[in-house]
């Protein structure tokens, strides 16, 4: 990701944080335990708790060559006991 699009620390931060999600700040037992964390082309699904959290604030870096992609229509879910979008 980061490394091939004008590496930056923020961009391997970005990274290796999106990269090693733990199943902790996934974890639910149902719906409203769960956000969406969307940017252009990523969308993910944490926990409403684990979302406030400082390093989640950076998504991480794409090509930016690749275009824009459509809006994220994803609503949070909780998929057998994990949060998806």
């Amino acid at each position: 990701m980061g490394a091939d699009y004008g590496s930056t620390a923020r961009c391997d931060h970005a990274a290796t944080v999106w990269g090693n999600v733990p199943h902790a700040d996934r974890a639910c037992q149902q719906d409203s335990d769960c956000t969406v964390v969307t940017d252009m082309c990523f969308d993910a699904g944490l926990t409403k708790q684990a979302a406030t959290k400082p390093d989640y604030s950076a998504r991480p870096c794409l090509n930016p060559v690749a275009g824009a992609c459509p809006p994220s229509k994803y609503r949070p879910k909780c998929h057998q006991g994990c949060c998806a979008p």
